[in-house]
């Protein structure tokens, strides 16, 4: 078993703290998005079949298209800057069949995260937003947030899981989908970790460890359904300053 390189203390307590004080449900963070110009960077979380070349779909803004194919696990790769008003977003199939259609509305001089994240058969197929907060940590430190998009049950009990060290140590319990820890800052390093059931039983997937450098922030959004596609985590690293100028959002994939 791979050892937590960094001493786990800071780690778990960083995060226990936060999580004692809240955990953010999705329902919260969906509503409530104020009229404004914001920047978005896109994410395909969704596993609704068991080939990747099948989860290929659309996007369109306002009825323009803006990506014309990202498949699960790919993102726009920066930022888009859409306009100062409500914007009708679409998940289309290649055949042009509507598969999500949402009206989000988003605060002005604000960064978002907007998933498309379910399977259709634990989970319905939905968009989820989430704010993306680009200060910059401290010096010496970086900037993690854990989200929990991975409909591997049809129940929300069903998908609770544990974030632990490799050791078996509690970092975060009980994490439901559709769930995000605020913002935690960790001094840079590597850091190893697991996900595993409530209560430490039983593994479900052993993270490769992760190296924080000094500055970054990371957003880690685990994936998957355990049926079409395995569990898996998505790192996001933001890059506040990458912004690519499409129309709306950006075409670019990533490997």
């Amino acid at each position: 078993m791979k050892r937590l390189v960094l001493a786990s203390g800071a780690l778990v307590c960083a995060l226990a703290a936060v999580m004692a004080l809240v955990l953010l449900l999705g329902s919260g963070q969906e509503t409530a998005l104020a009229l404004g110009t914001a920047r978005v960077w896109v994410a395909h979380m969704a596993p609704f079949t068991d080939t990747l070349p099948g989860t290929l779909v659309g996007v369109r803004v306002n009825s323009v298209t803006a990506i014309p194919a990202i498949g699960y696990g790919q993102t726009s790769g920066g930022y888009a800057v859409l306009p100062g008003a409500s914007a009708l977003v679409e998940i289309v199939l290649p055949g042009g069949q509507v598969i999500v259609s949402d009206t989000l509305t988003l605060a002005d001089n604000t960064d978002y995260t907007v998933a498309i994240i379910g399977d259709g058969v634990n989970q319905p197929l939905e968009l989820f937003a989430v704010v993306d907060d680009n200060s910059p940590p401290a010096a010496g430190y970086a900037k993690v947030r854990v989200a929990h998009m991975a409909p591997f049950s049809n129940t929300l009990p069903g998908t609770l899981v544990d974030i632990r060290t490799d050791e078996g140590f509690p970092v975060v319990t009980n994490v439901p989908y559709k769930a995000s820890t605020p913002y935690v800052p960790l001094p840079a390093g590597e850091y190893d970790l697991k996900i595993t059931t409530p209560g430490g039983g039983v593994d479900l997937l052993d993270l490769d460890p992760i190296t924080l450098a000094n500055g970054e922030i990371l957003g880690a959004f685990a994936i998957g359904n355990g049926i079409y596609q395995p569990l898996g985590v998505l790192p996001l690293v933001y890059e506040p300053g990458q912004v690519i100028h499409y129309t709306y959002i950006p075409i670019v994939l990533n490997d």
